[in-house]
This record gives structure tokens, C-alpha cells and sequence, in this order.
């Protein structure tokens, strides 16, 4: 699991530094975003000992048009960070509006944790990649020094600035501000009573059954949130295992699966030659998400039988471009 996060950190990392790392704008409500940060890391803070105080935002008026899925991203690694350097205490985030019109609001989001604090010497070398305040940190905690790193480009690529304020054995406070643009009250689920012209018509996710298969549950909830907003049905599974029990049991309850390669119990691979020799499963399209971009890793994929493969992390639109393809095919036998 550690070796894939740090494969996908700089990966991830080289997607921004080259340019090939887009930001979306889409409707989203920011308290839900705050919600799944406390999902996918409360059981953590538990587990220290330690108390995760969270903002109260009215549902009415936060609807926002920005990117979620990187803002989720900012708000997971700050947090991760602040629960990581903490051995007793809490961990509270903050989030204020400021700067609002009519059609756009800036947002201030703190991270405040009682951890051990960075002395003001090291603070401006924690957002350069590869670095992290203290050689021993590394030994002590782990981790890539890509984090942080990550962390500001992507703030900055959404407008906004990242920063720290913190003394050694005081705790910090991680912030950062990000312009959004304002939404128009509820958001309408995509397929219902809405139209969206900026997407295109090749895009079209309504109705697709989906299995994603990943050991990682950060991913999956990226996935399973991301894809859902398309109208897709999604089921998770946590192994190749999971997912043929899941298989065997409802063969012709999914239209596409989304497989992971490296995974305990039964790897991707593994799971996508046992679904192709399956004479109730072959038919359903199997894509390979690997953080492996070489030739090699590509060419295994297909020789297990897979029909697609993208390279992690996974960008967005490109994931909807080949799945849409699947999702015309449903289309035509649907109504043959």
C-alpha cells in the first residue's frame, strides 16, 4: 500500500510540474466535501486518541462551482499530515467565506493541529518536493515529501495560495484561500431534470453499471463520488477476490469494470483472467488502473484479457472518455 501512495504521489507530482494536470469546474457542496475528509480520516484520529473537530456549514448556501475532487485532495493530505505529526490533542478545521458577489466567493480553509510543530527556519522548504522539515521525520513517520508539494501547485492551479503558520512543539495551522464560483441553490442530479451544455454528448455515463475494484478505500470513494455524478450505478470491492464473489453472484448486474493491479488476495490481473475465462463473465469489459506506465505493464494488462488500461492517478476526463464507449455499447444492445 505505501509503495502504490508514493508511486501515485509522483505521478501525480509530474502530471503538474508538465502540465497535464487540469482542474474541472463542476457544481458541489462544500460541506459534503468536509464530510467525506471526515469519513475516509476520523477512524484514524480515533485510533490516536486524538478529537477531529470539523466546520458547520449550512447546506442552503454552500454550493459552489469549482473542482471537489482536488479540493478533497488539498483537504485529505492537510489533515492526513496534521493526525500523522499529532500524538495527543485534536485536530480542527476551519472554513470561512470572504470576497463574496454575486457570482463568486472565496473560501479560507484551516487545518489547526496540537502536534509537534515546525521551527520558522524550515517552514518555506516544506512545499519543495522531496523535503520534509527533518531528516529524521522521514525515519520517524514516512511519507515522500510530495505531499505538501502537491498540495500548493494544486491550490494554485485552482487560483487560490497555501501557507503555513506554526512553532516547534505549539502545533501549525495549514490555510488555504481558493476562489470558487457561486452555485444556484440545490444541486440537480445529472439526468434529472437538468441539462449541461458544456458536456459533451460522447460522455454520456447515465444508466452505466459499474464494479471498481481497488484495496486503496480513498480511491474508491474518489471513484464511487466522481462516477456517481455521472448517473452511474457503482459497486466497490477491495480485492479480485471480493469482486468475483460479487461477479458470481450478479453476473448481469454490471456493464464495465474498473480493476486495480496490485492488490492482496487476488491481484487485478489475476481477477481479470479468471473474469475472461468465465463463460457468464468474458462479455463484460474489464479497464486495468495501474500506477505502472511502462510497456510492460500494458502489455501484461492485455494478455490478461483487459479491454482498457489507464495509467493512475487517474485523470477524470479521460476515464469518462473510455467508459462512455462502454456506455454507448449498453445503449445499442440495450435497444437492439
Amino acid at each position: 500500500m505505501a509503495k502504490v501512495l508514493i508511486i501515485n504521489d509522483i505521478l501525480d507530482f509530474s502530471k503538474i510540474e508538465a502540465g497535464r494536470l487540469s482542474i474541472e469546474e463542476h457544481p458541489f457542496l462544500l460541506s459534503k466535501v468536509i464530510g467525506r475528509v471526515d469519513n475516509l480520516l476520523r477512524h484514524k484520529a480515533i485510533e490516536k486518541g486524538l478529537a477531529l473537530h470539523l466546520p458547520s456549514i449550512n447546506n442552503d448556501l454552500d454550493e459552489l462551482i469549482g473542482d471537489a475532487l482536488r479540493l478533497e485532495q488539498v483537504l485529505l493530505n492537510l489533515v492526513s499530515n496534521a493526525i500523522k505529526f499529532t500524538r495527543h490533542g485534536k485536530i480542527v478545521i476551519l472554513a470561512n467565506s470572504f470576497d463574496a458577489t454575486e457570482s463568486a466567493i472565496k473560501y479560507r480553509l484551516e487545518v489547526h493541529d496540537t502536534g509537534i510543530g515546525i521551527h520558522p527556519d524550515v517552514q518555506d522548504t516544506l512545499f519543495h518536493p522531496f523535503i520534509q522539515a527533518d531528516n529524521s521525520i522521514s525515519r520517524r513517520y514516512g511519507g515522500t515529501g510530495l505531499g505538501l508539494a502537491i498540495s500548493r501547485r494544486l491550490v494554485e492551479l485552482m487560483g487560490g495560495k497555501l501557507g503555513v503558520t506554526s512553532e516547534p512543539d505549539k502545533g501549525s495551522i495549514f490555510w488555504f484561500e481558493i476562489p470558487f464560483g457561486r452555485g444556484r441553490g440545490y444541486l440537480v442530479p445529472r439526468g434529472a431534470h437538468h441539462t449541461d451544455e458544456s458536456t459533451h454528448p460522447d460522455h454520456d455515463l447515465n444508466g452505466l453499471r459499474i464494479l471498481a475494484v481497488d484495496d486503496n478505500r480513498i480511491n474508491l470513494s474518489i471513484l464511487e463520488r466522481a462516477l456517481k455524478r455521472e448517473g452511474t450505478s457503482i459497486t466497490l470491492a477491495l480485492d479480485g477476490k471480493e469482486a468475483m464473489e460479487i461477479l458470481q453472484g450478479s453476473p448481469e448486474d454490471f456493464d464495465v469494470i474498473l480493476m486495480d493491479v496490485k492488490m492482496p488476495v487476488m491481484d487485478g490481473l489475476q481477477a481479470t483472467r479468471e473474469i475472461k475465462r468465465n463463460e457468464c463473465l468474458s462479455h463484460i469489459p474489464v479497464i486495468i488502473l495501474s500506477a505502472g506506465v511502462f510497456a510492460e505493464e500494458q502489455l501484461a494488462a492485455k494478455k490478461a484479457g483487459a479491454d482498457d488500461f489507464l495509467s493512475k492517478p487517474i485523470n477524470l476526463s479521460e476515464l469518462k472518455s473510455v467508459l462512455s464507449r462502454y456506455s454507448r455499447t449498453v445503449d445499442i444492445q440495450t435497444h437492439q
